[in-house]
Parts: structure tokens; sequence; C-alpha cells
């Protein structure tokens, strides 16, 4: 069991709970954009940030606690995994009966029992001797009564980054909290199923309901002795698009599927196919078994479909919900209203009502080590995802 103070406070679900899972890649990168990437991390840190709330004899126990305790290691609960007792259990019981699917409970570490989230509420502290589908074993027996409703959290040992900043209201007082695990963040991690060319396809369409953001990077550079004109040079002559990609998943299945796809990439290391946006091409033919007409888009006047990294390969996306993956071989123009994209590949011909979208396929990496989960409520409920996503080299 760990000789840690349990962190009690109630937390202020206004904004959520913020958690971040950050890895650390080295990155060796080529003049080209050809790229070696080494993780250096077995798991990533993971970090929590949010308000807690403190009223009268609470707000006075909070910061006797934070005065006392403030860098030391707490024990931390996951507040995502919380889950309520759904029956009675009195003092004695060894094993309690709780779904666990999906939340953070592990043998050999502790769990919190609560009666209500705040600093002078009854609580308990237990070691997991085993964990199930659904149930709970202790090494201890409980000591006390609980009645169905009382809160079980998983517990991890953290520690606060920073001194809370508060703020006090009167009587009530806000504090603003960020903990940073101290033990390993082992999860399982599973990338998706479909491949393509050897690399996975992330096959999730972005939330569109906020702006999405984009944009060609190029690795040029700049010659300039001050004196006579610039030379610039674009080293890898193509772009690398960055593009947001965002998650808006709801309920537990979901958000452990997002948390192993997230585990598989290890940060900025491994590589996965990126569809862009539905509206990249709008096809006006049905897909034939080599070659689709789209609406004019310039593809064969600026001669760069099946040549530039990023305009190879298009994801088809059928009425059905599959998707066919083929790379572009050439851009022909037909007329001024119509380009035909030969395709690879050998399929049956599926007719222009049976197709949704056109999109462009990109092999990309994450551009950034952290990714942030945003808990509107707890994992049952909703949460949203943000990353971006950045063009590599095959």
């Amino acid at each position: 069991m760990m000789a840690l103070i349990p962190w009690s406070g109630a937390t202020d679900w206004t904004d959520g709970v913020t958690e971040t899972l950050e890895w650390q890649t080295s990155i060796l990168q080529s003049p080209t954009g050809a790229e070696q990437r080494i993780a250096r991390r077995l798991t990533p840190r993971r970090t929590f940030e949010l308000t807690t709330v403190a009223a009268g004899a609470e707000r006075r126990a909070f910061e006797n606690w934070l005065a006392r305790a403030g860098s030391m290691v707490w024990a931390m609960p996951v507040w995502p995994d919380v889950v309520p007792l759904p029956a009675d259990y009195a003092a004695g019981a060894s094993t309690i009966h709780i779904p666990t699917a999906g939340r953070d409970f592990t043998a050999g570490d502790d769990v919190l029992l609560l009666t209500q989230p705040g600093w002078l509420a009854v609580s308990e502290v237990r070691t997991l001797s085993a964990v199930s589908p659904d149930s709970l074993s202790f090494t201890v027996p409980l000591s006390q009564n609980w009645q169905a409703g009382a809160l079980v959290y998983p517990l991890r040992p953290a520690v606060l980054t920073d001194p809370p900043g508060l703020t006090r209201r009167g009587a009530l007082m806000l504090a603003q909290v960020r903990f940073r695990l101290v033990s390993g963040n082992t999860n399982a991690a599973a990338q998706p199923d479909t491949l393509y060319r050897g690399w996975p396809v992330i096959e999730h369409a972005p939330d569109f309901s906020e702006d999405l953001s984009a944009e060609y990077q190029r690795l040029v550079m700049e010659l300039d002795n001050r004196v006579g004109i610039p030379h610039r040079n674009d080293t890898a002559g193509r772009p690398f698009l960055a593009m947001q990609h965002t998650w808006s998943v709801s309920g537990r299945a979901e958000q452990q599927a997002l948390r192993a796809l997230f585990y598989s990439l290890r940060g900025r290391q491994r590589a996965v196919w990126i569809a862009g946006d539905p509206g990249d091409l709008l096809p006006v033919s049905g897909l034939n078994a080599g070659y689709i007409d789209v609406r004019y888009c310039a593809l064969s006047d600026s001669a760069v479909a099946g040549e530039l990294p990023g305009r190879q390969d298009v994801v088809i996306t059928l009425a059905d919900g599959r998707h066919l993956y083929r790379r572009v071989l050439r851009a022909v123009r037909l007329n001024s209203t119509t380009e035909r994209l030969t395709l690879d590949g050998v399929g049956d011909a599926v007719p222009l009502s049976e197709l949704a979208s056109v999109s462009w396929l990109t092999l990309s990496r994450l551009n950034d080590d952290a990714v942030t989960w945003q808990h509107v409520t707890d994992a049952d409920g909703l949460a949203t995802v943000s990353v971006i996503f950045r063009g590599v080299t095959a």
C-alpha cells in the first residue's frame, strides 16, 4: 500500500479535467525530409489539470493539507475512471462488485472509497489483490460500512508540478491544480486493423464541428550574405502537410480504443495514413476498373498527381461506409470541367450514386509528442482530443 495522502478534494467539472500523455521522440531528419525517429520513453508521462473547489471547513482543511504536504507525493484519484458502488457493503467485505473494464484498476495498486468528494468526507484506501471485469478484491477487508452510491477511484502516486494557484471568493476558494504521475503509465497498444502499402490507416473522419487548421510546410534553406539577393533552396522539393485531426469520443469503449491507438503511435515515432477533407476531390463518374473522373481542379495542369507525396494516394469512401484505397498514376484533363485520374488496382465498378467522397491520403506522424484529452465528464461520457498530424516520407 502507498503510504501517501489521498487527494479527496471536490473537482469543478465546469471546464472538465484535462489529461495529457507525453512521449519523447528524437528525430534525425535529412535535408530531403527522410527521418529516423527514436522513442526515448518506455511509457508516456501523464499529467492531469483541473480546478478544485472548497468552502468553509473544507477550505480550511484543504489549506492545512496543502501547507503540510504540498511538495509530497500524493495518492491522486484518476477522476475519469470513477465508479459508484451499486450496492451496500458491510465492514469486513474483501470484494466489491463494480464494472472495471476500461478503468485504471490494477492488482497491487490502491483504490479510494469516498462517500462524496470533499476533504472532510469519510474515506478509505485499500490495496487491490485481484481485478476481474466485474469486481475488485482487497488485501485487507473494509473497515467500515459503505452504502450504495459511494465513489470508488483508482489511485496513482503523483506530485503537484506547481504550487496550486488559489482564488478566494468570500468563503469559496478555487484552486488550479496540475498533477504529474510518478509511476509508469502502461496501456494496451493497438494500431488500426486496416493496412495500406504496409502502414496502418486511421479511418476515423475528423470532427468538423469546429474549424480545423492545415499548413503545407517545407524544408527551406536560405543563404544570405546580407549583401546580395538571398538564395532559397527547398531541400526536400515537396510539401509536408500538417493538418489538425479532432475526435469527439463518447463512452468508455471508444475512449479506450482511442487511447490504445495513441499508445501504438508512441508519440511522433510511428507513421499512419490520414485522410484529408471529404471535399478534396469531387467525383463526377463512378469508379471504373482503372480510373475515376473528378471535377476539374488543376491536377493535370500542375503535373503533381501521382508524383508528389500527399497527391499520390486517395481514399474512396462508399455510401455504405467502406473505404477503398488507390494510388493515382496520372491525371488527364478531359474538358474544361473534368479530369480523369488513372488508378492502380483492379476491382469491381462502383456507380456514382454509391460514392460518398474522395479524399487525399497522406502518410503522417504526430507533430507533437503530447496528446491532450479534455474530459468533459468521466470516461462513461464525452471527451475530446485534438492533434496535429504532419506528413512524412515513405
